[in-house]
């Protein structure tokens, strides 16, 4: 887990004096597309919403973290977390607020202040938003949800053992996909990402394969998410090669795995597979500029296996969803 993570987390810090130099709305992106908002950036340091007509700039500035923001289904919420500036010391000890942007009103509603790294998950609907943190008495990370109308909140079962994780919602707001790795890298094989769905009215978690990034599609039909090509002994032993280069597709039983995408060994994707709104495409992210934590926007057209670059060195995407 450490090689894992360790990569992500040196980009993000590489990446600040980058981000902070690029502020700003302007009326022209290179990834914008048709009908389309797309969310994109470097959380908590700085993060957009692309639109037809504007980009707009969700968060400037801040402190450097592990941070995967989300879209509702509709467009007009956005998850993640953001630098609180609160009393002296603060930011160098890491603290963020989970908070929810509120498109319409053009401003963030702040909930929980805590230390985190991973992802914050808004459902399809834009009602609630999930996220999994370490409990300070306990080596568990536990599920919280917040309800963002009453910023009530309420804690689900114990997910494992390792923060950081990513996670989406079921489109019926029933279920989550996350990630979560197995063991220690010292404890051996089983040190790989897995893909499980936790069933949120009676805590049942199960497996669905080994993997990492998991995005549940609009349809509900498929869980897309990020995995290793390479031999077997790699796949048993992933922190020799510890970069994701395919995109897999299963269905939610755990069914029907099938490889979508695949990179040259030499090339690997970060952040999380994107579901166009009809489920029909993903935009991938395959990193293009280690420096500056830049990406090559790519669109794949599931039923033809058509890829199409729309862009290079860009900031991550973590959404997209229709503009009106």
């Amino acid at each position: 887990m450490e090689n894992y993570r360790g990569v992500l987390i040196v980009l993000a810090i590489c990446f600040l004096a980058f981000l902070q130099g690029d502020a700003g709305t302007r009326k022209k992106s290179a990834l914008q597309l048709p009908r389309a908002r797309l969310l994109v950036g470097f959380p908590p340091a700085n993060l957009r919403l692309i639109t037809p007509d504007e980009v707009l700039q969700l968060q400037d500035g801040g402190r450097e973290s592990l941070v995967f923001p989300s879209i509702s289904a509709n467009g007009q919420v956005v998850a993640s977390a953001i630098g609180v500036e609160g009393g002296e010391g603060t930011i160098a000890n890491g603290l963020v607020a989970i908070a929810a942007y509120s498109i319409s009103e053009r401003k963030w509603t702040q909930y929980s202040r805590i230390r985190f790294s991973g992802g914050v998950a808004v459902a399809p609907d834009g009602g609630r938003l999930a996220y999994a943190l370490r409990e300070e008495s306990a080596a568990s990370v536990r599920l919280h949800i917040i309800d963002l109308e009453t910023g009530a909140m309420t804690t689900g079962p114990i997910l494992g053992s390792y923060d950081g994780i990513k996670l989406s919602w079921s489109p019926d707001g029933h279920k989550i996909v996350f990630e979560m790795f197995q063991s220690l890298p010292s404890e051996g094989p089983q040190h790989a990402p897995a893909i499980l769905v936790v069933d949120l009215a009676t805590g049942k978690i199960t497996k669905l394969a080994d993997g990492s990034a998991p995005s549940w599609a609009p349809s509900g039909e498929w869980i897309a998410y990020l995995d290793h090509s390479g031999d077997t002994d790699d796949l048993r032993q992933p922190w020799k090669n510890p970069n994701p280069n395919r995109v897999v597709l299963v269905r939610p039983d755990g069914t029907r795995r099938k490889v979508v995408y695949s990179l040259p060994n030499s090339g690997f994707l970060q952040a999380v597979p994107v579901w166009s709104p009809d489920s029909r495409k993903l935009l991938l992210n395959e990193s293009f500029d280690m420096n500056k934590g830049t990406v090559t926007a790519r669109l794949l057209t599931l039923s033809t296996g058509r890829v199409m670059k729309i862009a290079h060195d860009v900031p991550p995407i973590y959404g997209w969803a229709v503009s009106p």
